[in-house]
Order: structure tokens, then C-alpha cells, then sequence
């Protein structure tokens, strides 16, 4: 049996993929707000900054 929080782990982690993949399809070089991934992918501002500390 795994052990630590697998379900958390994986929602951050397909989080942190569809935030990368919306930034690329946006522009080539970003152009989105945190307000707006926040907004897009229902969490806080504080959340989008805090996975992309752990890219």
C-alpha cells in the first residue's frame, strides 16, 4: 500500500498540465493571469502560485 496523499498529489500535478498547455495554446510566449487560471480552474490565486513552485 502507497503511502502519503496520491489523490492531492495527481489533482496538483494534472493541474500544473492543463495550466502549461492553456499557457501555450494562449500565446507564444504566456500572455494569462494568475486571476484567470485561478478563475479557469476554480482555485485560489494563492494556489496558481503556489504549484508553480513546484514545477
Amino acid at each position: 500500500m502507497m503511502g502519503g496523499k496520491p489523490k492531492k498529489d495527481a489533482s496538483r500535478g494534472l493541474r500544473l498540465n492543463m495550466i502549461i498547455d492553456h499557457i501555450n495554446k494562449r500565446t507564444p510566449y504566456g500572455g494569462v493571469t494568475v486571476k484567470e487560471l485561478a478563475d479557469k480552474y476554480e482555485v485560489t490565486e494563492r494556489q496558481i502560485h503556489r504549484d508553480q513552485c513546484f514545477r
